[in-house]
């Protein structure tokens, strides 16, 4: 039909009164718009209409508008009492429907599209029309700052780092892979609509048409956290997990603060306290620990330069030797495969000399395999069978502290120790490790030596305040940076870069040896043969290490520099 002056432009088809209060409608207060159905029948009659939509759509439109001026409205009037703006317009029925009938309508999404960004009109040379753009971008960023506070209200809790979780267990309980889930899945207490909008603006239209293979998890978790410091200092728990890894890299404390400034990192100082707490807590650990784990004691020395940017007369650089010692607890026992026989050696009168060599080289370097793997796979059965090896290679090599020192010991692990001393000695003071893998044994001053290496390089102290008072603050805590990095760096797998280092293929070198093995034959038996010069000549020093052993009176110096009255007096500081 169409529109005369005579008809009300405002009148809508006959309703009946059991659809007009139908509970497809809204509530009486219409805030219940989220169980609006999945089809409102304001839709189906939405549909109705305009596929019954005939004559100009621009006449009928000013005929709504003529009549609207005729009662004292206008358009922006008419909407705004519309939306809620009038007491009676909220509880009128008829106003109601037509209201729900827009709310939930198709047509709203390109109402709106069409307000924010007019389409210009064919032909046309006009500049476009800006529309509804300030009022719709400024109405969607304060519904998107809604929508953001109420999120990140909601992971403060998550966000929080207690002061007792500074530490080991704490830092490392800092799971990425689950921090991320937690953040970007639709549930309570998580960030899903922060977390998409992020992403979002993280990937451009190009790298999403390539489906470009790049994951912005990490610089979202960052970002949000980011977010979650800046509104509250007490939302640390990114800060501080990062803070922890930094310094166990060995951060500089500008570069830490100049981090901390960016709301990444805690503050240098922060970081000073946190080490002072977790020493005293590890610590404290430690002296629970003794009274109910074995354990051993590895200590070493340590030669530390102590260097002084303004010297003056009693301030001056020193460099200064100490020792570092360090507990090892073991809590499960380490289990011992059975020991496996001596390598026999070949006869010594061999009249082929390089042939002889040739067997000396294959056994004494067949000896460094088998103990090496020995100590890598935790061996102690083999280890223990090695000792007469080595005293005899150390006898005849004429290292003689080494042989003092292994004659020490096969003294004490065959005639003094009892039984439970020797079993603990092997089981619990030559090996450690500190991976769990079968693979991953390690001789424990070697682990001293990396404790060693933390202190005086990856953690030193630095500056005018770099004193032995300070180192032993830090010391403690170096442990837990230690497992901090290293947890970290199972999470991003970019960080293990330089972790681990590929040996070059041996193959090239093998077969180039092969080559001159197969040549030179000293692998055949020549009667006769003997080396051109004295130096290509070999001593088999195990052979001789034996006989010095006694002719030379090893065993007799040995015994007089350990048979002597000893005093029981203790010392304690």
């Amino acid at each position: 039909f169409d529109f005369d002056e005579e008809v009300d432009p405002f009148s809508a088809p006959h309703i009946p009164p059991h659809a007009m209060f139908d509970t497809d409608s809204e509530s009486d207060t219409d805030n219940n718009q989220t169980q609006t159905p999945l089809r409102p029948v304001q839709i189906q009659s939405t549909q109705r209409l305009r596929e019954a939509l005939t004559g100009g759509v621009a006449d009928k439109v000013l005929a709504v508008l003529s009549c609207m001026d005729r009662v004292g409205l206008n358009l922006p009037l008419f909407l705004d009492f519309l939306s809620w703006g009038d007491r009676e317009c909220i509880v009128n029925a008829k106003i109601r429907y037509e209201r729900t009938a827009l709310m939930v309508s198709k047509e709203l999404p390109d109402i709106l599209e069409r307000w924010r960004s007019p389409p210009r009109v064919s032909g046309g040379r006009n500049i476009r029309s800006k529309g509804a753009r300030p009022a719709m971008e400024g109405f969607a960023f304060s519904c998107i700052t809604e929508i953001i506070d109420k999120e990140l209200e909601g992971i403060g809790e998550l966000a929080m780092c207690p002061s007792d979780e500074v530490s080991d267990s704490g830092l490392t309980r800092f799971l990425i892979e689950d921090m991320v889930l937690k953040l970007s899945s639709p549930a309570l207490g998580s960030t899903p609509r922060l977390w998409a909008l992020l992403q979002k603006v993280s990937r451009t239209k190009e790298q999403a048409r390539k489906h470009t293979k790049k994951s912005s998890d990490l610089t979202i978790l960052s970002v949000i956290f980011q977010l979650m410091y800046a509104r509250s200092h007490h939302h640390n728990r990114w800060p501080k997990f990062l803070t922890t890894f930094l310094r166990a890299q060995g951060i500089s404390a500008k570069s830490l603060d100049l981090l901390h400034s960016f709301g990444l990192t805690m503050s240098h100082k922060w970081s000073m306290r946190a080490f002072t707490t977790i020493s005293a807590n590890a610590l404290e650990k430690v002296r629970q620990q003794v009274h109910s784990m074995p354990f051993v004691i590895s200590h070493d020395n340590v030669n530390i330069p102590f260097r002084t940017f303004s010297q003056r007369l009693d301030k001056q650089r020193h460099f200064d030797s100490g020792t570092a010692a360090t507990v090892y607890f073991q809590p499960n026992q380490l289990s011992s495969s059975c020991a496996v026989g001596e390598i026999d050696l070949q006869p010594e009168d061999e009249r082929d000399e390089i042939f002889r060599q040739a067997i000396l080289w294959n056994r004494d370097a067949m000896r460094y395999v088998d103990l090496n793997e020995a100590i890598r796979k935790g061996d102690v059965g083999i280890m223990e069978e090695t000792l007469p090896y080595l005293l005899f290679r150390f006898a005849g090599g004429k290292n003689s502290k080494y042989t003092i020192e292994v004659l020490e010991l096969l003294q004490c692990l065959h005639r003094e120790w009892p039984a439970d001393v020797k079993d603990f000695v092997k089981h619990r003071g030559w090996l450690m490790n500190l991976t769990g893998r079968h693979n991953g044994f390690y001789p424990i001053d070697r682990g001293q030596e990396h404790n060693i290496r933390d202190i005086k390089v990856t953690h030193q102290v630095q500056g005018p305040n770099a004193s032995w008072d300070l180192m032993k603050r830090i010391s403690p805590a170096i442990p837990t940076l230690v497992r901090v990095r290293k947890h970290m760096e199972r999470q991003i797998q970019t960080l293990r870069r330089g972790s681990f280092h590929t040996d070059p293929a041996k193959t090239k070198d093998i077969e180039r040896l092969e080559g001159v093995y197969r040549t030179s034959e000293i692998h055949v038996q020549q009667d006769g043969r003997r080396a051109r010069a004295k130096a290509d000549r070999v001593d088999d020093i195990v052979s001789l290490g034996a006989a010095h052993l006694f002719s030379r009176k090893t065993m007799q110096h040995w015994w007089e520099h350990r048979d002597f009255a000893r005093s029981t007096l203790e010392l304690w500081e």
